[in-house]
């Protein structure tokens, strides 16, 4: 495991002089969201694709990142996720939770730019019908002033169907005609019956709590939040990035005591560790959860989920689709480059190639001729060498484990090496940001776990919400032609965000119905220049007999 410590200079300065910029203080460029959801109806522990597009000035938005959750009517966020763009797009999920009750639920998804300007028409709302068979709805008055209102955009789009009736597990087919070469987004799915409201129009987003605009230029942008009016601007906080590949990143408070660290090119991790830069001194920050205020219960005023006795037989189609899809068709994890880690140690040892020691001191000072180990007052401390300047340096180097920052170098001392793989060494001085270390002692370990080495005393472990990984859906069926049979009770028979007409405006489609009879939806959409979800929607019968 190594460590990514780059710096680019002039995206730091870009973000910090936007970062410290008032929300009225500037004229922002406006972003547009557009999102085709795959279906608006989900059982409890679903996962449901999105196809995502954002931009901003008719180019795509230069955010990295948006942000998707859930909201229920009484304005309690129920679920949240962290969403990596591509050029201001991507085909993304939002998960349903296990334990919520049936509901409608709010679908949000903006930027972190949006949601520092609170202003809706930046945001994506939609909403979306939640089937827990175990937690039925609660029952609601009719809203007085609800501003939802059912999803009508006008469009070019055309679908033509080949039947308007199939039956179970038979051979569908479709042609579409929109504009030629024109990249679409198709989704073939079962029909929501208890929603036709499912745009808000209104203004729903609390005003914003933060001081500061967050547009996520380069990375992900992880706030944490002093909690004491002793705020010392000047001392730097670390945070460490821990899973496949480990991270340090440092930061400073501004005189709010909020302080920001980009994980730059990073989208992957287990958990996070929050020092100061002195582990003996106690501090008190929270990281907070970088997702938009939910709104206010007086706000929402969803439709109410009326549900009777003659939906039974479909909610278990549902229950049955989820079970079996999830098992049978189950998504698989889309390959990500790793990104580049590391630095270039002035030496490197590999401690298999050594006998082994009692402890890192020993280690160090039998091996490693460019490190000094010294005792003071009975406690081990370490002197580099400093190449560039031909001396010693007179305090102890960045002490690391597996991209854990350790200030207790006599702790490090004591260790017993047995579970330590590999030693690094920088002669030389080493910069985070503005801050200056003497040096770099760099431990991993055989199985990146700090080689069992305990957390600093003073040091905040923390779960934090994961960045989302690229998914690739297998909604579309089994083949025709194919030998093996498996249970089919999708209800989603076809998905696709990267369908694109040929140079006389069409494309045509095929799929292959389910085992799971009633209504189903074609939505055909694109995103035009000014950043507007365009789209059509046509619906059609699978019966269970002629």
């Amino acid at each position: 495991m190594r460590i990514l410590l780059s710096v680019f200079i002039l995206l730091l300065a870009l973000n910090t002089s936007l970062l410290a910029q008032n929300p009225e203080d500037l004229s922002w460029p406006q972003e547009k969201t557009s999102v085709h959801i795959s279906k608006n109806i989900a059982v409890v522990g679903e996962s449901v694709p999105l196809s995502v597009k954002i931009r901003m000035e008719g180019q795509p938005s230069p955010s990295q990142f948006a942000y998707v959750d859930l909201i229920s009517r009484n304005g309690e966020r129920v679920s949240g996720s962290i969403i990596p763009l591509t050029k201001g797009a991507t085909n993304a999920y939002v998960k349903i939770p296990e334990n919520i009750p049936t509901d409608h639920y709010l679908l949000r998804l903006y930027t972190r730019l949006a949601a520092s300007l609170a202003d809706d028409s930046q945001y994506h709302h939609e909403l979306i019908t939640v089937i827990n068979p175990e937690i039925p709805p609660v029952q609601v008055p009719k809203p007085s002033n609800s501003q939802w209102a059912p999803n009508k955009s006008s469009s070019t789009i055309k679908i033509q169907k080949n039947k308007e009736q199939l039956l179970r597990e038979e051979l569908g087919e479709i042609m579409i005609e929109a504009s030629p070469d024109q990249e679409l987004t198709v989704s073939i799915s079962k029909k929501n019956p208890f929603l036709e409201a499912t745009v808000f129009t209104g203004q729903i987003s609390p005003s914003t709590e933060s001081s500061q605009i967050i547009p996520e230029l380069r990375g992900h942008i992880v706030k944490g939040q002093l909690i004491t009016d002793q705020i010392d601007t000047k001392r730097p906080y670390l945070l460490s990035v821990h899973g496949d590949q480990s991270s340090l990143y440092l930061g400073k408070p501004n005189s709010q005591g909020e302080v920001y660290f980009d994980l730059g090119a990073l989208k992957s991790y287990n958990f996070m560790i929050l020092q100061s830069d002195a582990d003996s001194i106690p501090f008190s920050m929270d990281l907070q959860e970088p997702f938009a205020p939910s709104s206010k219960e007086n706000l929402l005023q969803f439709p109410a989920v009326n549900i009777s006795e003659e939906n039974k037989e479909m909610m278990d189609d549902l229950v049955l689709s989820y079970s079996t899809t999830d098992y049978f068709y189950a998504p698989q994890k889309a390959a990500t480059l790793p990104i580049v880690t590391g630095f270039d140690a002035d030496r490197a040892y590999n401690l298999d190639e050594y006998n082994r020691f009692e402890s890192l001191a020993t280690t160090l000072k039998e091996y490693i001729p460019t490190v000094l180990v010294r005792k003071e007052k009975g406690k081990f401390h370490f002197k580099l060498s400093n190449f560039p300047e031909d001396n010693v340096f007179q305090n102890n180097p960045l002490m690391l484990i597996d991209g854990m920052p350790v200030f207790d170098s006599d702790a490090i001392g004591n260790f017993s090496p047995d579970n330590i793989k590999r030693i690094e060494v920088i002669n030389r001085k080493f910069f985070i940001l503005d801050n200056a270390f003497e040096g770099v002692l760099n431990f991993t370990s055989y199985e990146n776990d700090f080689g069992g080495f305990p957390i600093p005393k003073n040091a905040l472990y923390l779960e934090y919400p994961k960045i989302q990984n690229p998914m690739i859906w297998n909604f579309n069926g089994p083949e025709s032609n194919s030998s093996q049979r498996l249970p089919d009770f999708r209800t989603i028979f076809y998905w696709d965000d990267t369908v694109k007409t040929d140079s006389n405006g069409k494309a045509k489609i095929n799929f292959k119905t389910s085992e799971i009879s009633g209504e189903y939806e074609i939505k055909v959409s694109y995103t035009n220049s000014s950043g507007e979800l365009i789209q059509t929607v046509s619906s059609f019968m699978v019966k269970d007999t002629q």
